[in-house]
């Protein structure tokens, strides 16, 4: 069954689950799609139309199914296991000719690849002398014109170089020849891209051929590729400038450094293994391997210590285990050298991965991020090893954060009751809260490895019981400094009893005393007063710790509440994202962030007043090109055309590659008649983003405004091909329009 299939048959049963359907609705669907060989777009819009779907229920189920790890492994699969690369020289000529022509079409984004792979296997199953050709069967298919395909053939016809610039593939299911996606470059540089092994948040990564030394090496460049902006290409460069210098056994090595037509990218050496902790899980090594494992981890940081150079993200998958089980430490790109003033990172940000990032880093205190963070981040790795789970994980991001600031981690011993107590004692060293009670480099860390190794007793002490009452002080700070402060008053007020008392049977039993008993009341009473006057200083000083305390949890609590309106935002929770990010302002009420973040839910919700209100608030504060271009974008939905254009350009002035800005433009220019001008927006929306689908409809609809039919017929198609749900009517309706104005 193909992955087409798979995702519809997935989607009805997910439809089925959410209760837009019912079970009857289910089967009956399900058997319909069984019965046929493959399924196509128009399944997809017959299906949909049947079972009374809402366009955004099907639309959020859509994207589930076609994300589901089952149709995703079989892509993947077909491409690595089903394939096998072909060279242009080892085609006839005419299919040569047929490849040259599609490749032309590709260039001009004129037809989907899916749809020229299609129209390729049929014309190579074709019987040769009375077949069509490829650009006869995509005419018949109405995917292009008939003076597009004059001019595709002269185009072809004038064409001098015989270099195929697609990646030419066998499918060993059909025996057909097969453009592959142009998402995977060819060639980097000098180098033959094979396939991508790994995808991040600023990188991909390709296994590569070097055809100069006839070796593979592993390939990273930036994903956002010519797009990227100046702080990606400064974190990007000084990744591989960091890693280049280093030379030892346990770092990944950088072999070169280059751009290729604006794309930057460095070359290593490619390991054949796998993550640490998949490789623990997979082969359960004993414990004396993980330890010496962990040695030779923490021998590598040590070097880049030495260099001046800290990680700041060390965690199992930024540690690779090759076939001989080796770990070998990579991806230095969050990095930076000691000596180096920090620049590409604003205070207050959380840099690495909250599981295992110190509470340093988790509270975004910069300039505390030292040697003392990364050897935190190798016990919380030591830990995952031993445990089979970091020693904090929440449920979200905020709780992942609060728990590794505030929370004690559960003592190994407790999950894992034969570990030996050493092993316990230096994971634990190793994730103290305060940075001065860990190890403060790798030296001495290792050297207790090594003890415990050769049986020996290690330095590092288990928390004894004052430490344990400092720790449980310092959670339960605010508690027991309350209770201190009762106790003193009430100890105050116990003594002026006390006392009272005393004078009372002392007047009793000395009466022939007089001038005795009034010098002895006047030292006690001398005496009292000294003692109020401790007692009230020790008040006083508690307080003012009190205060300070109060102070800094406020500030957490602060930033607890922007997590939770962030999170609540996400999942469309708009009220209690609000209440959130107004519990934040309750606390701090200058956060900027705040301000902005509660106008884009208040924006959300329809109220454009308050949104309004807290977007100007937000920009006294804190000049950012993102809130003029929400600014604009409130001004636009209250019909205030002026300002929000006047927004948009200071947000493209602040920010260039501001691809929503660039989309609110041309929405603008649209609604003005001026059409060539909101074209132009709309592309340049495109290039910085060129997934997004809303970008690519303004962009239809703006052709067809303009009376460029053909264009905005292309756009359309691919909006369709991209999500088939996506204003499903209204582009359906527009094709009908362009099919009867060409006619």
């Amino acid at each position: 069954m193909e992955s087409a299939q798979k995702s519809l048959l997935l989607f009805i049963r997910l439809a089925e689950i959410t209760g837009f359907i019912s079970r009857e609705q289910a089967l009956e669907a399900q058997k319909e799609i069984q019965k046929k060989d493959s399924a196509s777009s128009e399944e997809f819009s017959r299906t949909i139309k049947k079972l009374h779907l809402q366009a955004e229920a099907a639309n959020l189920l859509w994207q589930i199914a076609r994300m589901s790890p089952g149709v995703k492994n079989e892509k993947e699969s077909t491409i690595t296991s089903c394939r096998k690369i072909i060279k242009i020289a080892e085609l006839n000529e005419n299919l040569r000719q047929e490849i040259f022509f599609a490749e032309e079409l590709l260039r001009r984004k004129m037809v989907l690849i899916e749809e020229i792979n299609s129209c390729l296997e049929q014309l190579q199953k074709q019987n040769p002398e009375n077949g069509l050709s490829l650009g006869q069967m995509l005419l018949r298919k109405h995917l292009i014109t008939p003076e597009q395909f004059v001019q595709m053939k002269q185009q072809v016809l004038q064409k001098e170089e015989t270099k195929s610039f697609s990646r030419l593939s066998l499918n060993q299911n059909t025996g057909c020849i097969q453009l592959m996606s142009s998402d995977m470059p060819l060639y980097i540089g000098r180098y033959e891209i094979i396939r991508e092994i790994a995808r991040g948040g600023m990188g991909v990564v390709y296994e590569a051929k070097d055809p100069s030394l006839d070796r593979i090496v592993a390939l990273k460049t930036l994903i956002a590729g010519e797009m990227a902006d100046e702080k990606d290409l400064e974190r990007f460069e000084q990744e591989a400038k960091v890693t280049a210098s280093f030379s030892h056994p346990n770092i990944i090595p950088i072999y070169e450094v280059g751009v290729h037509e604006n794309i930057h990218y460095f070359t290593m050496e490619y390991i054949d293994g796998m993550p640490l902790n998949e490789y623990v899980r997979k082969t359960q090594p004993p414990l004396r391997k993980i330890i010496k494992m962990m040695l030779q981890i923490i021998e590598g940081l040590g070097y880049a210590h030495s260099q001046g150079v800290i990680h700041r993200d060390i965690k199992p998958g930024n540690i690779l285990v090759d076939t001989s089980g080796k770990p070998l430490i990579m991806d230095f790109g969050l990095a930076r050298k000691q000596d180096v003033k920090q620049s590409l990172t604003m205070s207050g940000v959380a840099l690495g991965t909250p599981s295992y990032m110190s509470p340093e880093q988790a509270q975004g205190k910069l300039k505390e991020i030292h040697i003392p963070s990364d050897i935190y981040s190798v016990g919380a790795v030591l830990y995952e090893l031993l445990a089979g789970r970091p020693p904090f994980v929440g449920t979200s991001l905020a709780e992942t954060l609060q728990a590794v600031i505030y929370n004690e981690p559960v003592p190994l011993r407790e999950l894992i009751p034969g570990l030996p107590v050493h092993v316990e004692t230096i994971c634990m060293k190793c994730l103290e809260k305060n940075p001065k009670k860990r190890y403060p480099n790798t030296k001495l860390l290792i050297r207790d490895l090594e003890r415990f190794l050769k049986g020996d007793t290690i330095r590092a002490q288990r928390s004894g019981i004052l430490e344990k009452i400092e720790k449980n002080f310092h959670k339960k700070k605010t508690f027991y400094i309350s209770c201190i402060i009762i106790f003193c008053i009430m100890f105050v007020a116990f003594w002026a009893k006390i006392s009272d008392a005393s004078k009372i049977k002392n007047a009793q039993s000395a009466l022939d005393a007089k001038n005795k008993e009034i010098e002895e009341i006047k030292k006690q009473a001398e005496k009292e007063i000294k003692e109020a006057t401790l007692a009230k200083g020790k008040i006083e000083e508690t307080a003012k710790e009190l205060q300070e305390a109060k102070k800094e949890s406020q500030l957490y609590l602060s930033q607890a509440f922007l997590y939770k309106g962030i999170v609540l935002f996400h999942q469309k929770e708009y009220d209690d994202a609000i209440r959130a990010f107004t519990k934040t302002l309750e606390i701090d009420p200058n956060s900027y962030d705040a301000y902005a973040k509660r106008s884009i839910a208040y924006f959300k919700n329809s109220q454009y007043q308050k949104a309004l209100e807290d977007i100007n608030k937000s920009l006294s504060l804190q000049k950012e090109a993102s809130s003029y271009y929400h600014r604009g974008l409130i001004y636009k939905e209250i019909d205030k055309m002026d300002e929000a254009f006047q927004d948009c350009n200071v947000a493209l002035e602040m920010s260039p590659r501001d691809d929503n800005a660039y989309n609110l433009r041309g929405i603008i220019y649209l609604s003005r008649g001026l059409f060539e001008n909101a074209i132009k927006d709309f592309s340049k929306a495109i290039s910085l983003s060129p997934g997004d689908i809303v970008y690519r409809f303004n962009r239809g609809e703006a052709y067809f405004m303009a009376k460029k039919y053909h264009e905005a017929s292309t756009e359309f198609k691919i909006c369709h091909s991209m999500n088939p749900f996506y204003k499903a009517e209204s582009i359906s309706k527009r094709m009908k329009e362009i099919e009867s104005k060409l006619k």
